[in-house]
C-alpha cells in the first residue's frame, strides 16, 4: 500500500467519525487559511531562521545558536493542557 493509500484511508476513517456540522467548521476554516496565504508566509526549507530562545522539556533555555551545530529539526508540539 503506496503512503497516499494509507493517507486517503485515514482521512476516510476519520471523515466516517466526525459530525458533519464539525466538517464544515474544519473546511471552512482551511479555506480561511489558504485565503489568508499565511502558507506562502511560512519558513522554507533551508531558510534562514531567526535567533530566539525557549525552554527544554527540563525548564532550561536553550538558544538556537547552542543547538545549530549542524542541520537542525525544528517541532513544536502540544503539551497536556
Amino acid at each position: 500500500m503506496s503512503l497516499q493509500e494509507k493517507l486517503d484511508d485515514i482521512k476516510a476513517g476519520f471523515s466516517a467519525q466526525v459530525p458533519d456540522a464539525a466538517k464544515a467548521v474544519m473546511s471552512e476554516s482551511l479555506q480561511n487559511l489558504l485565503d489568508s496565504n499565511q502558507v506562502a508566509k511560512t519558513p522554507q526549507a533551508g531558510d534562514t531562521f531567526p535567533s530566539f530562545s525557549l525552554s527544554d522539556a527540563n525548564g532550561t533555555a536553550q538558544t538556537l545558536t547552542e543547538l545549530s551545530e549542524g542541520a537542525l529539526v525544528l517541532s513544536f508540539f502540544r503539551g497536556f493542557w
